[in-house]
């Protein structure tokens, strides 16, 4: 239909050959789209649907999906080892060859370019060209056994083939000394053995389907991929008398035919591999980065906890599945959130993360690798963390048994231990106890450092005190002694209250005069007493202005006292050494080195009235 669609000419018109050749990219395109994704699409969708109704076992638990993805990873995991010699230097340093990442690029590098070599083979190639080829391959089978030389000797025999990877890597060397690597499976092996089948228009093997150049094998494949008469090539390329050989080989006088019967076993494994298996698992990956780029990297998922069970293995590097407590906030912080801590955690973040984790603690100080992981997953997602500790254990206990049948009870022990062990000792207890005294620790430094600045403002305070103190008798008598002294030589005169003009108020005339005293009996304006103005009026207007700014400055240091409350025991206690009774009315009062400053300016004002 393609040949016919590509030969056919405008209407009324006869076909002409290769007349219009574009014509073959709308069939390509067609086949891609619906041989490859409608009817894969369509199988998605009904492994979607089926996954949906396995979903429906599920819909009584309290375990979403990732939740259980992430508890199955971690009840199944196992430390990986990680061999490090210590002993002998050379072999410490070809290991350190051999796990370099310059050593791994170099070989995957190598492995690629000896791919595209064994690929470069095409049918009646020239001599030379062979031998450069044959020269190539050769030259990457001593490097791939170099390389199975240095890791035999830095892993040593019984951890080299511990790992599946490097058995791979020694039986794909194997294979290659006795030149038998993709013999049978790969497109070369077609070239090799169909390449020599004669072409003929009136078969499927044609001028522009066959396998004598590389190129053409690959469309040949790809077409009997797409399930376009894959059956008629095979037939054709199978052992029968029609199907001749072509005039350039050498078995061109052959009867047999250059056919061969492994037609059949190469193109039915190649047609179920590829349609069934390699196509679906082409939808698979669509399908898998769709929710890799819908995924919400802010939630733990089973993708992160590869990185825990690699990082283990430097702290574990035998695999025995125990390391430090305290090897496993150096391990956290290695791993950025949601897994771990991050590398910029401050340590007490880390230690209060490690107190809600709260895995056993063995005698030795040392956390098994499961109880570890599970604990990272269940603190991390939050599974059953909440309300009293032991019924949530014992609900999780239960929702493990149910889904995971074949969960032993030593390891369900180990990651959710059952109630009624309080006495033993875990790493939340520990961690929880570095925390109080690292708290005690610093309100006890702070408490010295307190202490260590209180001198400096005691010894001011206790400053203004003593200023008070001496001047408190002399000021007295400078205003009330005086006032006595002079009574019965003036005649009296009206008393000058606060409202009169003479303190820039209208006063009422009055015989009496407030009297200022020191006492806790008798307060600044608590009593009046009839007396005669002194000599001077200024002296009451300096006094009273003087006093007023003294009680707003002791109502000031009311308020001090009231938000320093830590100071007002101590010093209270030192102003009661140097007072007495009749002037305790001073104690609160005066606090600090701005009261000082204020009570002498007061007092040297009145002085100089006076």
């Amino acid at each position: 239909l393609l040949y016919v669609s590509i030969d056919s000419h405008t209407e009324n018109f006869g076909p002409i050959y290769n007349y219009r050749p574009l014509v073959a990219t709308y069939y390509i395109i067609y086949i891609i789209v619906i041989a490859f994704f409608m009817v894969n699409i369509f199988v998605g969708f009904v492994i979607v649907t089926f996954q949906n109704e396995g979903e429906q076992e599920y819909k009584n638990c309290d375990l979403d999906k990732n939740q259980r993805n992430c508890i199955e990873f971690a009840l199944k995991a196992k430390p990986v080892r990680r061999y490090i010699p210590n002993d002998d230097r050379i072999q410490y340093k070809v290991w350190w060859f051999v796990t370099s990442q310059l050593f791994e690029y170099t070989i995957f590098i190598l492995i690629m370019m000896n791919t595209i070599t064994l690929s470069m083979k095409f049918y009646r190639q020239p001599q030379p060209y062979t031998e450069w080829l044959d020269f190539l391959n050769l030259l990457f089978t001593a490097v791939f056994a170099l390389e199975f030389v240095f890791k035999l000797a830095a892993f040593r025999f019984q951890n080299y083939f511990g790992d599946a990877w490097n058995v791979f890597d020694f039986i794909i060397v194997l294979g290659s000394f006795i030149d038998i690597v993709y013999s049978e499976v790969t497109t070369s092996s077609g070239t090799k053995v169909f390449g020599r089948i004669a072409l003929d228009d009136d078969t499927a093997i044609h001028r522009n389907n066959n396998f004598q150049t590389f190129p053409q094998a690959i469309l040949v494949l790809f077409r009997s991929a797409t399930g376009e008469a894959w059956q008629d090539i095979m037939l054709d390329c199978s052992a029968r008398e029609e199907v001749r050989c072509d005039e350039n080989s050498e078995d061109k006088e052959s009867k047999e035919g250059c056919g061969s019967n492994f037609a059949f076993p190469y193109f039915i494994s190649f047609y179920v591999l590829c349609s069934f298996l390699i196509i679906n698992l082409f939808v698979a990956v669509i399908m898998d980065n769709f929710d890799y780029l819908t995924r919400d990297w802010s939630i733990l998922g089973p993708h992160h906890l590869d990185e825990f069970v690699r990082l283990w293995s430097e702290y574990d590097p035998d695999a025995k599945g125990r390391i430090k407590h305290l090897d496993v906030v150096t391990l956290l912080r290695k791993i950025s959130p949601p897994l771990g801590f991050g590398k910029l955690c401050p340590h007490r973040v880390a230690c209060k993360r490690l107190v809600s984790m709260n895995m056993p603690l063995n005698s030795d100080g040392t956390v098994l690798f499961n109880a570890t992981l599970f604990a990272v997953v269940r603190t991390s997602l939050k599974i059953k963390t909440e309300g009293n500790i032991d019924e949530a254990n014992l609900e999780l206990r239960h929702i493990i048994k149910q889904i995971w049948k074949r969960t032993s009870n030593k390891l369900l022990d180990q990651v959710v231990p059952p109630p009624g062990i309080d006495d033993e000792v875990t790493v939340g207890k520990f961690y929880a106890t570095y925390l109080i005294q690292d708290y005690f620790r610093r309100f006890k430094k702070r408490k010295n450092y307190d202490r260590n600045s209180e001198p400096a403002s005691h010894m001011t305070l206790l400053a203004g005190l003593r200023i008070l103190h001496k001047k408190g008798p002399k000021l007295k008598r400078k205003i009330s002694g005086t006032l006595h002294e002079s009574a019965s030589s003036i005649n009296p005169e009206p008393t000058h209250r606060r409202n009169h003009k003479l303190f820039g108020i209208n006063w009422p005339t009055s015989y009496t005069i407030r009297k200022p005293y020191f006492n806790k009996a008798n307060t600044i304006n608590s009593t009046q007493e009839h007396c005669p103005p002194v000599r001077t009026t200024r002296t009451y207007a300096t006094l009273n202005k003087g006093f007023r700014d003294v009680n707003k400055t002791l109502m000031y240091g009311f308020r001090m006292m009231h938000d320093h409350d830590q100071y007002k025991e101590t010093f209270t206690s030192d102003i009661e050494i140097e007072t007495n009774d009749s002037d305790r009315a001073l104690k609160p009062l005066c606090f600090g080195e701005i009261y000082s400053k204020q009570t002498s300016r007061v007092v040297n004002a009145a002085e100089n009235e006076t």
